[in-house]
């Protein structure tokens, strides 16, 4: 199978949950033989050496492109939003345009015809998708060999802002805005949905979403898979009392809300109980919101960490308060593959196959948040038998080599229906 995968940025490194399934998956689809060649953006947030992915990839190109949000650019493309090349009456969202240039989209075409012919291109996530969708328009006009254009989401992306809209503490004008963004996001994603060729989601729920836009297209859940640390690793965890640890991108606006509602209205109810416990907070790029959360003694900000499996493993309770977003969370996966007892919210076990009180323990108010990280405190046992359960629950379904037999099956499938 030969396949053209386009990249919305370097995955490297893999300190998020996107970059993550980003480059794990590339490794395990180079394990399974896949001739892959890699069109890879490469943004002015996560810039990197393309030279990373070489070793995974008999092709590999790689365009610069300035994706950094500014003030302007959200003014200009609420007053003239650039134009869906797939239908022009489409609007595209800043949420989506900053990724789809005109040097993005020649890059996308030279890649496929220099490299090609490709049986699939396989566009991760719906940054990528309107190039994918692009390219099969070219090939087609030029009449040449065109591949399956595969949308791998990893999220629904009008849903992400359309939580985000209704949050809470949001000024009126926010919200309004998100809205906005989400009705734009919405209308592509709806329409680059149904000119796909097939859709690969991280999640059932989102699959499910995907089904009632389209009845009958090709769209199957296929979870990513992590990569599990070895008993003898986890032999060393230390789990100092009355630790909490929160680990999350803090580029990503659902992390760093999630925080401040931990921090906010959480914490002091678990300060009333447990008089001792500290929450340390770590992540890629923190702003000044969760840097200015620091104290010094029951709130410890560190920023992005070296070893995020040391920095779980030395908490009693790993926690992932979020209120928004879609598809998988990958922290919450590897945070189970570590054993490590965990409180998320609803929306945060989102399309896995987690049980309150078996793998995890699921609260989403204040109190009720509260109440399960002090039960997790001071019952040292349950907290640890609820560990290993989440963890023979990730032995068992989340494998890399098992995920990827199956999503290569989807694409063979497509291939020849």
């Amino acid at each position: 199978m030969k396949i053209l995968v386009i990249l919305p940025r370097i995955p490297v490194p893999a300190r998020d949950g996107g970059a993550i399934v980003m480059l794990e998956s590339l490794e395990a689809m180079h394990a399974a033989g896949v001739d892959i060649t890699i069109l890879a953006l490469n943004t002015s947030k996560h810039r990197a050496d393309v030279a990373t992915l070489r070793h995974l990839c008999t092709n590999i190109v790689a365009v610069d492109v300035e994706t950094h949000p500014t003030p302007f650019g959200a003014i200009r493309n609420l007053l003239m939003p650039r134009r869906s090349v797939i239908d022009r009456s489409i609007r595209h969202s800043y949420w989506l345009e900053r990724f789809i240039t005109p040097a993005t989209l020649a890059a996308a075409v030279s890649a496929a015809e220099t490299y090609g012919p490709f049986d699939i291109m396989h566009c991760e996530q719906l940054f990528t998708l309107e190039l994918g969708l692009h390219v099969r328009t070219e090939l087609t006009l030029k009449k040449r060999p065109v591949p399956l254009v595969i949308y791998r989401s990893h999220n629904v992306e009008y849903r992400i802002q359309e939580r985000m809209s209704v949050e809470r503490g949001r000024s009126s004008i926010e919200r309004w805005y998100r809205t906005l963004l989400a009705r734009r996001t919405k209308r592509f994603e709806e329409e680059a949905l149904l000119l796909s060729d097939a859709c690969a989601t991280l999640s059932e729920d989102d699959a499910d979403v995907y089904r009632g836009i389209d009845p009958s297209g090709a769209i199957e859940s296929v979870p990513p898979g992590i990569s599990i640390p070895s008993d003898a690793m986890l032999a060393s965890a230390q789990r100092r009392a009355d630790t909490i640890c929160l680990l999350a991108s803090m580029e990503w606006a659902p992390n760093v809300e999630g925080t401040l509602w931990f921090v906010r209205q959480v914490m002091p109810l678990i300060l009333q109980q447990r008089p001792s416990a500290v929450v340390h907070i770590a992540g890629r790029n923190p702003g000044t919101a969760i840097t200015g959360l620091h104290n010094g003694s029951n709130v410890i900000v560190h920023g992005e960490i070296e070893d995020p499996l040391a920095f779980r493993l030395d908490a009693a309770v790993s926690i992932v308060p979020l209120f928004s977003g879609s598809g998988v969370r990958i922290k919450i996966l590897e945070a189970l593959g570590a054993a490590c007892p965990l409180v998320t919210t609803t929306i945060g076990a989102e399309g896995l196959p987690v049980l309150d009180g078996t793998h995890v323990r699921i609260a989403d108010d204040a109190a009720s948040f509260a109440n399960a990280c002090c039960e997790l405190l001071a019952q040292r046992d349950e907290a640890t038998a609820l560990g290993e359960r989440g963890r023979e629950l990730i032995r068992r379904s989340f494998t890399w080599t098992a995920r990827m037999d199956e999503l290569l099956s989807f694409y063979k499938r497509v291939l020849t229906p």
